[in-house]
């Protein structure tokens, strides 16, 4: 179900959501992590028409439990690794909400969205 989840964030992104610039590219990237020389994979990147150095960097979490602060971390280092955009906005998508510590961190460059949020705007409830 979670590459369903992320058609349906690159959809809302690209539809319904009140984005800070014109998207230019869509899309997911994977590579390696520098300071973990691990493999690391952002859900979606979408890149600005106008600036290619501005993007949003997004993660899809279709699980039951509350996605935590710690993703906010884990997304800006890999948004390190990437190393494509100097302006950066984290946006989270989750199936089973935020923690109050990930919720305090939401924000102008911290967006944060249930599955809910997306159903509503499908529904024209709802645009951000």
């Amino acid at each position: 179900m979670g590459l369903v989840f992320e058609r349906m964030v690159r959809d809302f992104i690209l539809k319904y959501a009140a984005t800070p610039f014109l998207i230019g590219q869509i899309g997911r990237w994977w590579g390696g992590n520098p300071r973990t020389h691990k493999e690391a994979e952002i859900d979606v990147v979408a890149v600005s028409a106008q600036d290619k150095q501005e993007g949003i960097i997004a993660s899809c979490k279709y699980r039951n439990r509350q996605t935590d602060v710690n993703e906010l971390a884990l997304m800006k280092e890999y948004g390190d690794a990437m190393n494509l955009l100097e302006k950066r906005h984290y946006w989270f998508f989750s199936r089973g909400g935020f923690s109050p510590a990930m919720s305090a961190q939401a924000g102008e460059n911290v967006k944060l969205f249930s599955l809910e949020d997306l159903y509503k705007a499908d529904q024209g409830i709802s645009s951000h």
